[in-house]
């Protein structure tokens, strides 16, 4: 059966594929993260001081730049495991 040789590979290589699922609720949590914080930087230009639009920026490149090293991290796990069963 198909379905049982496939189910083999998946225990097999388990901790790969639960790493690449860290990856991704990882890279979920960033992407959603830059919008909230560019919306929490216009409410402080609306509100607070300037200076605290400084604040934001930088905390808005830190995600995007973290995104960007999860999402690599994401694609090399997930496509790591494929070549690694297709190799078996």
């Amino acid at each position: 059966m198909p379905s049982r040789v496939l189910f083999g590979y998946l225990l097999r290589y388990r901790w790969r594929y639960l790493l690449g699922f860290g990856f991704l609720a990882l890279s979920n949590f960033f992407a959603l993260a830059v919008p909230l914080t560019v919306k929490l930087a216009i409410e402080a230009l609306q509100g607070e001081a300037p200076e605290a639009l400084r604040r934001y920026i930088v905390l808005i490149v830190v995600l995007a730049v973290c995104h960007g090293v999860v999402r690599l991290g994401s694609r090399f796990t997930w496509l790591g495991a494929g070549q690694v069963v297709e190799y078996d």
